[in-house]
């Protein structure tokens, strides 16, 4: 038996929201409640009027201490517990990989790697001056001289996309600044900016 409170709810009724947070599913509303026992209209900003199924909340709770309703919410506890476990196997395989990953980066003569770097930068159109050469060699070397974008191609979709992304980055600009110790102040900034964007679009 659920035995939350129904307090907040003043009219007597649960929407779908409210029925969820009970352990609800869709299917148990469908085939235990049935039809709602009202239908409202609601306003949603920058949407319009939507309508709201409305269940007398003496009869959810009169549903809850069926042992049909226990039954359901029991194969449904048993089936998010194992999707669970499967999301945190997939994660780990992830995390696996990501932590196998080697990045290589090749060594370059200070003269070649600029010249390489303003010629990449030309190509992309970006615009740029004399006080970014520093900037202009650790993209060139992240995008051309390692398999940067490979690597986070391959995190597509999977499970722990981002934090796989962040580890890949880490990774390949701490081996840029292994091989290039005057460019790490650049490769550190870089990655404290890309953490601080992916922070501020999280929010």
């Amino acid at each position: 038996m659920n035995n939350q409170s129904l307090s907040k709810d003043r009219r007597g009724y649960l929407n779908k929201k409210e029925l969820k947070s009970r352990g609800w599913t869709d299917a148990m509303v469908r085939d235990l409640l049935g039809d709602p026992d009202d239908i409202r209209q609601i306003w949603v900003p920058g949407v319009g009027a939507c309508e709201t199924l409305l269940y007398s909340a003496p009869r959810v709770i009169k549903t809850e201490r069926t042992e049909e309703f226990a039954q359901r919410q029991s194969r449904t506890q048993s089936r998010r517990a194992i999707a669970s476990l499967g999301v945190a196997q997939k994660r780990a395989e992830l995390f696996a990989w990501v932590d196998s990953i080697e990045i290589g980066v090749p060594k370059m003569e200070h003269d070649e790697l600029l010249a390489a770097a303003w010629q990449h930068a030309q190509r992309r159109g970006a615009f740029c001056t004399s006080g970014d050469e520093e900037r202009l060699m650790v993209n060139y070397l992240r995008h051309q001289q390692t398999n940067y974008d490979r690597l986070l191609d391959t995190t597509y979709r999977r499970i722990g996309t981002a934090e796989a992304k962040a580890a890949i980055r880490k990774k390949v600009f701490e081996a840029i600044a292994d091989v290039y110790p005057e460019l790490r102040g650049e490769c550190m900034r870089q990655l404290r900016d890309r953490e601080l964007f992916v922070n501020l679009c999280l929010v």
